[in-house]
């Protein structure tokens, strides 16, 4: 009889420890669009995209390249979010591919 109540005890622990660590995770995944339409930095890196790097990739890992594209900008804009950039960077060959 005791090894079915702990049984059970333990089933509830697992299953409200997985709730509270799924919500956490919930909460803490950025809300909203990662597309901002006045964000030129990730314009900058979606541009880069287009019409620098789409064409020499093949089989090459997309966030190694836009990172070395970013590292080294030519004519960014001002601010320069990297960051962004290189999101807008892989955003840019994720629209060509899909």
């Amino acid at each position: 009889m005791w090894i079915a109540s702990a049984l059970a005890t333990i089933v509830v622990a697992v299953v409200g420890l997985c709730v509270c660590a799924g919500l956490l995770f919930r909460t803490l995944l950025p809300s909203g669009p990662p597309y901002d339409p006045g964000n030129k930095s990730w314009q900058y890196g979606e541009d880069v995209m287009q019409n620098h790097l789409y064409g020499t990739l093949h089989t090459l890992d997309t966030i190694a390249v836009c990172t070395d594209a970013m590292e080294s900008p030519v004519n960014p804009p001002t601010p320069f979010d990297r960051r962004a950039a290189i999101a807008g960077c892989r955003y840019g060959e994720w629209e060509y591919d899909n």
